[in-house]
């Protein structure tokens, strides 16, 4: 019979898979389309280094999704962050919504729906393996200096 961690960790590994190659695929093309999202979604972009920014971290999470595929017991505290920015996004997303600066049509409300439910898929693992300790295979002093 299975244990009830090995099932916990297939299921991350899946979970954040998933996540990840869905995340590159959808945030790749922003990186070319500021001008067709500046004439589809009125006004310009003014400030050009917040939209690349917001592209660039968006990636590195999603990296940070392939990483702890390699290893989710390892990686459990980058889950609990991973879970916590996916539930910000969507928690953001709505409060502009109610207040009425995002659009009932805006791609942002659509696409915030998504990550509520991948980040919520990662509180099962987080609840099943929470009694084991974090392994870390880094040797002591091997890249911090003594002082």
């Amino acid at each position: 019979m299975e244990r009830r961690s090995d099932r916990a960790t297939r299921f991350a590994r899946w979970t954040f898979l998933a996540g990840g190659a869905y995340g590159v695929v959808a945030i790749v093309p922003g990186f070319f389309l500021e001008a067709r999202l500046a004439v589809t979604t009125p006004p310009a972009i003014t400030h050009p280094e917040f939209y690349y920014g917001f592209c660039g971290v968006a990636m590195v999470w999603q990296i940070s999704f392939l990483l702890i595929v390699t290893d989710p017991i390892r990686f459990r505290p980058l889950v609990a962050l991973s879970i916590l920015e996916k539930l910000l996004f969507f928690g953001t997303c709505l409060v502009l919504f109610l207040t009425g600066r995002l659009a009932p049509g805006a791609p942002l409300l659509g696409g915030a729906q998504c990550p509520l439910v991948r980040g919520s898929a990662g509180i099962p693992f987080l609840r099943q393996v929470s009694e084991f300790p974090v392994q870390s295979t880094a040797r002591v002093g091997c890249c911090v200096p003594e002082i």
